[in-house]
């Protein structure tokens, strides 16, 4: 059915990254911090960064039918946290969504499963109904019920906006797109896409992506792909912007690091 486009791009003088590595080696962690500081500066983006306090949240998870705040896991869990929503046009949020589900699998498979949660933040609410969402995790294979998952689903989307873009500084916005029965859509996008310091490369369509560096940040015109770590004090470790690119493997290992420090 139409929609109209309801989640505004935010100001993207927050986005941009240092390309670069840090100057030196620095030795110390952050106040609060378990992990050492990431080889890449993103302490100039919009959204939290390494040794931040992770904003406080308050959202109802509609599987577990009880509202999920960052209090509750304050020195009991680490966190591993993406924002996405169902009818993402280019499955890169279904991506993002089988990282942490592979997050999960390697928690259990090692013992550490009751010392982190995921969570996985719709945008669309109004769209991403319980149903949606159940259908999501089936097609994907995540429990949704399971004690250290959460879909955590705002009362609607302009909620969503202020939590997702204002509170996290994680720039969404979707196009006007229609929606069929199947759960398909009628993509309404461009072909540009958002380099990550607020300009647009057009896709001259060979199937290449236009960007040189695979660490800066980037959106596609919907949101930005992003994964956060972190620790059980409430304070970011690592932020993987671009997390479809980064290896699972190394997420996890920085997690693993996270609960046994």
């Amino acid at each position: 059915m139409d929609r109209r486009t309801y989640l505004q791009a935010a100001g993207a003088a927050g986005l941009a990254t240092a390309a670069g590595c840090l100057d030196g080696v620095l030795e110390s962690s952050a106040d609060g911090a378990v992990l050492g500081p990431p080889e890449q500066d993103l302490s100039e983006s919009s959204h939290p960064t390494y040794g931040d306090e992770i904003p406080s949240f308050s959202v109802h998870d509609p599987f577990a039918e009880e509202t999920i705040t960052d209090d509750q896991f304050r020195g009991e869990r680490a966190l591993l946290m993406t924002f996405f929503f169902t009818s993402c046009p280019d499955n890169l949020c279904p991506a993002l969504l089988q990282m942490l589900k592979t997050g999960q699998e390697d928690a259990r498979e090692e013992g550490y499963d009751g010392d982190v949660s995921f969570l996985a933040v719709t945008f669309d609410p109004e769209y991403d109904t319980p149903d949606v969402l159940e259908d999501e995790a089936e097609n994907i294979g995540i429990d949704p019920y399971a004690d250290n998952w959460h879909f955590l689903r705002p009362e609607d989307n302009d909620e969503a906006y202020e939590l997702v873009a204002e509170d996290f500084g994680t720039p969404v916005h979707l196009e006007d797109h229609d929606h069929d029965d199947e759960h398909g859509e009628e993509d309404h996008h461009d072909d540009s896409h958002d380099d990550g310091h607020g300009h647009n490369e057009t896709d001259h369509g060979d199937g290449h992506d236009q960007h040189d560096n695979e660490e800066e940040e980037r959106t596609d015109g919907t949101h930005v792909y992003i994964i956060l770590l972190v620790n059980e004090n409430g304070i970011v470790e690592r932020a993987y912007p671009g997390a479809t690119q980064h290896s699972v493997s190394d997420i996890i290992d920085d997690l693993q690091a996270v609960v046994e420090g």
